[in-house]
């Protein structure tokens, strides 16, 4: 009699509402392995995408742009407007691959806790290693964005030197490239501000949701 109290008090320990007790180690090793998995999915996609769209635009400025002979002044105004355009392009789809550190938390969350539960004195444990998590893809998505504005401020280094001999070709007045271009110089760190302050907020956000998760599937 004794023997078996000890067993489905063992088993208590081990299962409860159908769902199995992990150990500390367990969980923090499933959310490592979901995090990864699941990020690298969603940022394949968002590449593969972003890479679709900017080949279309770097088609239009090298057809558009590429024969110095050709270019007037008036063409200026149109090839910032393209890269103002094309700013918005890397600001939208920065912004999605940010949002999407939600989905990252609730899928993990649901894999992990639809048929495992754990200890409430494990929480702050796991909660590190979510931070440290969260850490890790906020500079790698903060590296990519700072290396997409970076490739995008070389095409207006690359074309100032035409646009200026255009501008001295015509005589003009203000024959400094740079004062045309400063819309899209403006408008990229702007861009790079705003995405690095929801990056932080989405970041710390996404911690404090996966805390209340875990929390809400533990045990004594």
């Amino acid at each position: 009699m004794e023997e078996n109290s000890k067993l489905y008090s063992e088993l208590f320990d081990t299962v409860q509402d159908g769902k199995i007790i992990e150990s500390e180690k367990n969980i923090k090793w499933k959310f490592i392995l979901n995090y990864t998995i699941i990020s690298l999915i969603f940022f394949t996609i968002y590449k593969i995408t972003y890479n679709i769209f900017d080949m279309k635009f770097i088609e239009v400025i090298n057809e558009n742009f590429s024969r110095i002979n050709f270019l007037v002044i008036d063409d200026i105004s149109k090839f910032v407007n393209i890269l103002v355009n094309r700013s918005f392009i890397i600001f939208i789809s920065s912004l999605i691959i940010i949002l999407c550190n939600f989905i990252y938390t609730y899928i993990s969350s649901v894999f992990i806790f639809r048929k495992n539960k754990t200890k409430k004195s494990y929480v702050n444990a796991i909660i590190k290693v979510i931070t440290i998590i969260e850490l890790i893809i906020f500079v790698f998505i903060m590296f990519d964005i700072s290396v997409n504005y970076i490739n995008h401020a070389k095409i207006c280094s690359d074309y100032s030197i035409s646009f200026k001999e255009v501008l001295e070709k015509n005589n003009s007045t203000n024959a400094d490239i740079n004062s045309f271009l400063n819309k899209v110089y403006v408008t990229d760190i702007i861009q790079l501000i705003i995405l690095f302050v929801i990056n932080i907020c989405c970041t710390k956000s996404c911690i404090s949701w996966q805390k209340r998760i875990i929390e809400r599937n533990t045990v004594e």
